[in-house]
């Protein structure tokens, strides 16, 4: 389709951007330059880019602290290996500290086709939301998806974008106006773990009483 374009493309456009009207924007990748089409930024602004090789742990502990120093940190790499290789970091590093870092899920879903479930990621969303504490987004086309984009970059706060691999095209009018929250996944970004949990435990504990009476060793 004529009017069909790459979410990656439409991500590294914003980021340029955003630099060039004075947001203090680091972009961390682990390895994945090519994978983020990332290029045209490297080259406006190579001192920019933060490449910490294929340590996706790290890239996220890496982001994390350049929020807490003050930076605009957006992570940028494949969706599978973000969300299941740095799992930790991104639920207490970024979730639970509440740090302004962006996170980018690249080549989401099953977009690396042959390359198998190794490298699918079917299940970001679900992860994410378990987490609590965070925005998540799934943009449909390039407009929505820049718009998505603009407005996680201004937001102070963890957010997750989880981009598709594959060119899409345009399903949205030139008036079409992204509105937070409207196709965020659920209530995630209001869900604080500490503050259900001993409630929700509450509930069950004359079962759990009566269990461990039943159970005692004899």
């Amino acid at each position: 389709m004529s009017n069909a374009q790459h979410l990656a493309s439409v991500m590294v456009t914003a980021f340029i951007d955003a630099v060039n009207r004075g947001v203090d924007l680091v972009p961390v990748v682990a390895d994945s330059t090519s994978t983020a089409k990332i290029s045209p930024f490297i080259k406006a602004f190579p001192d920019r880019l933060i490449n910490v090789g294929i340590a996706e742990q790290t890239l996220v502990g890496t982001a994390a602290g350049l929020a807490l120093g003050g930076k605009v940190a957006v992570t940028c790499n494949a969706a599978p290996f973000l969300v299941s290789r740095a799992n930790e970091q991104v639920k207490v590093d970024v979730c639970y500290n509440n740090t302004n870092v962006k996170l980018f899920g690249l080549n989401a879903g099953a977009s690396y086709g042959p390359l198998a479930s190794t490298h699918h990621s079917i299940d970001d969303i679900a992860v994410m939301r378990g987490f609590g504490n965070i925005e998540i987004y799934a943009p449909s086309c390039p407009l929505e998806c820049r718009q998505i984009i603009d407005y996680a970059l201004e937001h102070v706060g963890p957010v997750y974008i989880r981009l598709d691999g594959k060119d899409l095209p345009q399903l949205h009018e030139e008036s079409y106006r992204f509105k937070p929250g409207q196709i965020d996944c659920g209530k995630a970004k209001r869900l604080h773990w500490w503050r259900w949990v001993p409630r929700f435990t509450k509930q069950f504990t004359p079962r759990r009483n009566l269990l461990s009476k039943v159970f005692q060793p004899v």
